[in-house]
C-alpha cells in the first residue's frame, strides 16, 4: 500500500519562521506540510496512519532554496556547448575549443563563459584566438557576465560587421586602434548583430535542455527559480508541466517589450499548482562592470572618459512608457542596474511610476544593485524596492573592482548590509550561468565576503548574518513573487519543498558553508535527488 505521509525527524530542522524557528519533526502529505513541531506531537498526529519515516540522521533541513535571478536555458546550453570557464590564457582557450570541435560538428559553435580577468594581463581575447582553430565555421562565445561576446571572422562576415559598421544604440563594436577593424569583441546591444543570426533549437531540443538545466539546479538544493528569459519559450515549460516533468517551480520573466501581449496572458501560480507563473517583466538600464558598460556618474578609473552605457531602451525613452504601462496592468518590474547612475535613474523611474499611477502595493525590483550612491539607500526603502542581488559575484569581482572604479567608490560595492540596515527586502540569486548556481556559496559570500582568489574579505562592513542570507534565498524570495503563503518556510499548509544538508550551517565557521554538501532535495513532498538520506 502506498504510504500517504512522510515523517522527517532526527535532524536539525530550521523553519525560517520567526515565530517557530526550529522543529523536531515535519509531517508531509499530498505535497504539503501537515505538521511542524515536536516529534511526540507529530507521532500523535499521525496516529495509526500509514507513513514513511525519513531519518535525517543528524543532517540539516531547510526550506528549498529559491534562486531569484538566473537564465535557465542559457545556463543549460553551457552544459553542452563550449565552456571556457577554465581558460586561463590563449593556449588553454584554444585547447578547449579544439577539443570540443573535434568531437562535435555543428553549423554554428556557441558557448563561452570566458573571463579576461583569468588571463595574464586581463586583456580581452581577439577573434584570432578562434580563427587559428576554426576559421570557416561561425563561432560566438559570450563572456561570463553575458554582456560581451567574441565572434570569429566567419561570424563577423555573416553579420556584415566591418570597419564601416557603426555602433548600434546601447552597444559597442570593439576595434583595432590603427585600422578600425573589428577585434571580434561585441558589447551589450552589439551582440544582437550576431545572436539574431544564430539558428534556434527546435522545441524538443529546448525541452531537453530545460530538463537538464533543472536537474543541475536541483543538485545545488534549488527547488524554485526566477527564470529571466531572453526569449519567450513559456510554452515549452507548459508542455513539461503537463508531462509531469518539471523538477523546479518556475517564475518565468520575459522582457518588457512584450508588455501588451503579456498583459493578456498574465498567469498566477494557481493555474499550474504553483509550478509555473508569469507575473513580471524584465528590462535593462545598463551593462556590466567587467565589460566597462555599467553606467556610473563618474568615469572608470582605468578609462577616465568612459562612464559606461545606458541601455538603448532607457536612453531612447521607451522604458518609461513601457514601465508605466506595465504598472497599469499591475505587472511587477525587474530592472537590471549595476552602476550607481543606473541604480539612481531606476529609483527615479519607480518614484515617477508611483506619482503617475498612485499608491498601490508593488513588488518591483532592481536586479544586481552592485554599486549604489549612498544617498539612494534610503530611497530604496522609501519606495519599497526589492534589492535582487547575487552575493557569490563579489567573491570573484572583488579582486578587480578597485582597478575599474577606484578605492573611494569601492566602499558602496555590493552594499548588502547597508541595504538590510534600512529594511530593504533582500533576495538572492546566482545569475547562472554567470557563476555556479550554488545558494550555499552565495550564503558563504554574503556572510564572509571572502574572495575566491585569496583568503581576504572584501568590504567587511557589508557582511550579513547566515540567517539573513538564508532568508534572502527562501522566504524573501518567495515574497518577491507573491508566493510567501505557499513556500519559502517550513510551515503548515505550505508546499513540502526542502533541502537537506550534511552539516548545520548556523553552527559552523561560515568559511565552511561553501564546502557543505546537498544530501537530498524534496519537491512537493517527493525526493528529487538523493544522497545519504
Amino acid at each position: 500500500m502506498k504510504k500517504k505521509y512522510k515523517l522527517f525527524a532526527n535532524g536539525n530542522i530550521y523553519t525560517v519562521n520567526k515565530i517557530n524557528p526550529k522543529a523536531e519533526a515535519v509531517v508531509t502529505g499530498n505535497g504539503k506540510i501537515e505538521f511542524a513541531g515536536n516529534l511526540s506531537d507529530a507521532k500523535k498526529r499521525l496516529g495509526f496512519s500509514n507513513y514513511e519515516f525519513i531519518d535525517l540522521r543528524g543532517s540539516t533541513m531547510l526550506p528549498g532554496f529559491i534562486d531569484s535571478h538566473l537564465h535557465l536555458l542559457i545556463g543549460a546550453r553551457y552544459l553542452t556547448n563550449i565552456n571556457l570557464s577554465e581558460a586561463i590564457d590563449k593556449k588553454s582557450f584554444q585547447r578547449i575549443i579544439r577539443e570540443f570541435t573535434d568531437e562535435n560538428k555543428f553549423e554554428w559553435y556557441l558557448g563561452g563563459n570566458w573571463n579576461e580577468e583569468n588571463f595574464s594581463g586581463g586583456k580581452y581575447p581577439d577573434k584570432s584566438w578562434i580563427d587559428e582553430v576554426i576559421p570557416d565555421v561561425p563561432v560566438f562565445l559570450t563572456k561570463s557576465d553575458l554582456h560581451m561576446g567574441l565572434a570569429n571572422a566567419a561570424a563577423l562576415r555573416m553579420a556584415n560587421i566591418s570597419e564601416k559598421t557603426k555602433n548600434p544604440p546601447g552597444g559597442i563594436i570593439e576595434r583595432h586602434g590603427e585600422t578600425g577593424k573589428p577585434t571580434g569583441i561585441l558589447k551589450d546591444n552589439a551582440m544582437r548583430l550576431i545572436l539574431d543570426l544564430v539558428p534556434q533549437e527546435n522545441d524538443e531540443e529546448r525541452k531537453k535542455n530545460i530538463l537538464k538545466g533543472m536537474k543541475f539546479l536541483n543538485s545545488f538544493g534549488v527547488t524554485s527559480a526566477h527564470d529571466l528569459a531572453m526569449e519567450n519559450y513559456f510554452h515549452n515549460y507548459e508542455e513539461l508541466f503537463y508531462e509531469n516533468k518539471l523538477s523546479l517551480r518556475i517564475n518565468y520573466i520575459p522582457l518588457i517589450e512584450s508588455v501588451e501581449k503579456f498583459s493578456r496572458f498574465k498567469i498566477s501560480g494557481e493555474k499550474y499548482n504553483h509550478f509555473l507563473k508569469r507575473i513580471a517583466l524584465k528590462s535593462f538600464a545598463d551593462g556590466s562592470l567587467g565589460s566597462s558598460t555599467a553606467w556610473f556618474f563618474d568615469g572608470y578609473f582605468d578609462e577616465r572618459e568612459n562612464r559606461g552605457l545606458s541601455s538603448e531602451i532607457f536612453s531612447g525613452g521607451a522604458l518609461k512608457k513601457l514601465a508605466v504601462n506595465a504598472d497599469n496592468y499591475n505587472i511587477n518590474l525587474l530592472i537590471h542596474a549595476i552602476g550607481d547612475r543606473a541604480n539612481h535613474e531606476i529609483v527615479n523611474l519607480y518614484e515617477e511610476m508611483n506619482r503617475i499611477n498612485g499608491g498601490k502595493e508593488r513588488r518591483n525590483r532592481i536586479e544586481h544593485c552592485q554599486h549604489i550612491a549612498e544617498s539612494d539607500f534610503i530611497r530604496f526603502a522609501e519606495n519599497k524596492i526589492i534589492a535582487s542581488m547575487q552575493p557569490y559575484h563579489l567573491a570573484f569581482d572583488g579582486s578587480w573592482c578597485e582597478r575599474k572604479i577606484g578605492k573611494e567608490r569601492l566602499k558602496n560595492t555590493f552594499p548588502i548590509s547597508s541595504l538590510a540596515k534600512r529594511n530593504v527586502k533582500l533576495i538572492f540569486g546566482s545569475d547562472w550561468p554567470v557563476v555556479e548556481p550554488s545558494p550555499l556559496k552565495g550564503i558563504a559570500a554574503a556572510a564572509t565576503r571572502k574572495l575566491e582568489s585569496s583568503d581576504l574579505s572584501f568590504i567587511n562592513k557589508e557582511k550579513i548574518s547566515v540567517m539573513q542570507a538564508v532568508e534572502a534565498y527562501t522566504i524573501n524570495a518567495a515574497f518577491a513573487e507573491y508566493e510567501e503563503k505557499f513556500k519559502g518556510s517550513i510551515e503548515v499548509g505550505k508546499f513540502a519543498d526542502f533541502v537537506i544538508l550534511d552539516r548545520d550551517i548556523f553552527h559552523i565557521n561560515p568559511d565552511g558553508i561553501k564546502k557543505t554538501h546537498v544530501e537530498a532535495v524534496v519537491l512537493n513532498g517527493k525526493l528529487t535527488t538523493e544522497g545519504n538520506i
